[in-house]
């Protein structure tokens, strides 16, 4: 890079310079816009000799822009990240360089400029061309990606066996110094890459060892039960939504949370797959039933948060579900769904708590273990409140296709609920606080039930309509059956004698006795007596829980 460049009259500067030196405020030299820069002047690794400062400004964006396209691998750890230098939004202080550069042998007195020139014969002059990446993002960046780079140190822990607590030994593990690696890439960037490209480049990020947290004696301390739950999933659904529970149970037992952990279960059962063990099985999804892996697994996260409640845990996220479910009171659910439902919570404990969930006899069973530290006079409860009820007609489908008398339920009904959830905590007994856990908005879901029509006799059908009128679903229901049944053949009254003996059949009975015709206020044909005018809806539910 060295350039070399010969002067004239260079005595005569000399000379004049002891005149300059009396003074040297006396004389100035402005640089013009159409100053030429002095050769032998770089700025980075680009030779602005013998150009303008447009000229210049114009060649250092360039190469900047060159370098956008430049990769850099960034080392962890554990494993590495691969970026475009624009990812890092690199950027450079053209501006302030460019008035440097052009400043060099035009600026200041005689002396100083020839002196400038001198220093230009013997060595080039580089000007800092400002190379920097965004520090904030690439942080975010390295941030977003630690648990790919990192290696966590695995915590001291505990397990239960036999009913008892035994302590495991934890792992070392390396962490990246994010604000150490960021500032040390940025400088790393300016001094390699300034002066030329660099097709390939590798960086180490800065990294330091984390420890195991907890100690025995810490550990130890979890001994006492501080909120415990169960709730009953056998015979509530179908064997494979009893495989998604027991499959998520599993993976949430034995977690042990530090004081300040936030547990979120979306992370310990996901994903819902047959690989992690799961099945498909009947779930909620905008006030329908559809089939998904992990159907069920909202009773796991439903009797957790139960179980967390009463441990008086932070709660600092939980959603009710679409519609009310039958394993928990209103206010009493959460739900999963995505990553936009999901149940978290903090341990507000000064001391470790451990998470222990199995299931047993057709329950779920959950118990937060703990150092307990409230009075034992004081006893909390919970309590749901409905607010509004809303109870959705039924949706009734005829079907030619289908035979009269069939009777098929396609989706059972979800009343609709407001509600609010109540802690209710007393001290020897008498009430010391009531506070509002939750309000929450279940939809109404009508039955969708489909009546078979075919091969039916204009009286059946006029039976079938007359009793869809009432809206009534327990008496629609029974004419249905009644039309289900087949049609028993009128036998004819008739009274014959026999030669032989004489004898004659029975005379048929005065009117009145044993007639077959309809009680008043019945169905014509069916023997179903029909719903007294103003007879209220069934209100009950017909609840699918998730």
């Amino acid at each position: 890079m060295k350039k070399f460049k010969f002067l004239t009259m260079a005595a005569m500067v000399i000379v004049a310079g002891a005149f300059f030196l009396a003074n040297e405020n006396c004389v100035k030299a402005d640089v013009l816009d159409d100053t030429i820069i002095e050769e032998g002047v770089y700025i980075g690794g680009v030779d602005v000799g013998g150009m303008t400062e447009e000229e210049a400004t114009a060649a250092v964006n360039a190469y900047v822009e060159g370098l956008q396209e430049q990769w850099i691998t960034l080392v962890g750890p554990k494993d590495s990240l691969k970026y475009q230098l624009k990812d890092l939004e690199l950027s450079s202080k053209t501006s302030v360089a460019v008035k440097e550069a052009v400043a060099i042998g035009n600026t200041g007195n005689m002396l100083k400029r020839f002196k400038a020139l001198q220093d230009l014969e013997k060595e080039d002059y580089v000007v800092d061309m400002g190379l920097t990446i965004d520090k904030q993002l690439t942080g975010n960046k390295i941030h977003g990606k630690r648990s790919k780079i990192d290696i966590k140190a695995i915590d001291n822990g505990l397990k239960k066996v036999n009913g008892k607590f035994e302590y495991t030994a934890g792992q070392a593990g390396n962490e990246v110094d994010i604000v150490a690696s960021v500032n040390a890439l940025n400088d790393w960037i300016g001094t390699n890459w300034e002066e030329g490209i660099v097709e390939t480049a590798e960086f180490e990020l800065t990294s330091v060892e984390s420890v195991p947290r907890g100690t025995e004696e810490e550990l130890a301390a979890i001994k006492d039960v501080l909120g415990s739950h169960t709730t009953r999933y056998r015979d509530m659904g179908s064997p494979n939504r009893d495989i998604n529970i027991e499959t998520g149970t599993k993976k949430i037992n034995g977690i042990v949370l530090y004081p300040g952990d936030e547990f979120s279960f979306y992370e310990y059962v996901v994903p819902f797959t047959a690989e992690n063990g799961y099945v498909m099985d009947g779930m909620f999804q905008d006030g329908e039933t559809i089939m998904e892996y992990g159907g069920g697994i909202c009773q796991v996260v439903t009797t957790l948060y139960n179980a967390a409640l009463k441990a008086e845990l932070e709660i600092t996220q939980r959603f009710a579900h679409s519609m009310i479910i039958a394993y928990a009171p209103p206010g009493g659910d959460a739900a999963i769904a995505g990553t936009y439902k999901n149940l978290k919570f903090k341990n507000n404990y000064d001391t470790p708590i451990y998470i222990e969930g199995y299931c047993s006899d057709g329950n779920v069973n959950f118990n937060i273990y703990g150092k307990e530290t409230r009075p034992s006079n004081r006893v909390v409860t919970f309590e749901s409140e409905i607010l509004s009820e809303n109870d959705p007609d039924t949706e009734y489908t005829l079907d030619e296709k289908q035979p009269i008398g069939t009777y098929e339920v396609k989706r059972t009904e979800h009343i609709g609920y407001v509600a609010r959830f109540w802690k209710i905590v007393t001290v020897n007994g008498v009430q010391e606080s009531k506070t509002q856990v939750n309000k929450s908005t279940y939809r109404t879901s009508c039955a969708k039930i489909t009546l078979g029509i075919g091969n039916a006799t204009e009286e059946q059908m006029a039976t079938l309509k007359k009793a869809l009128e009432t809206k009534d679903d327990d008496y629609i229901k029974k004419v249905v059956e009644e039309l289900a049944k087949p049609v028993v053949p009128e036998v004819p009254d008739t009274e014959a004698t026999t030669p032989d003996t004489g004898t004659t059949t029975p005379e048929k009975p005065e009117a009145g006795a044993g007639d077959t015709e309809s009680s008043e206020g019945s169905e014509a044909g069916t023997g179903v007596e029909a719903p007294e005018t103003g007879a209220s809806e069934n209100a009950e539910t017909g609840n699918d829980g998730n």
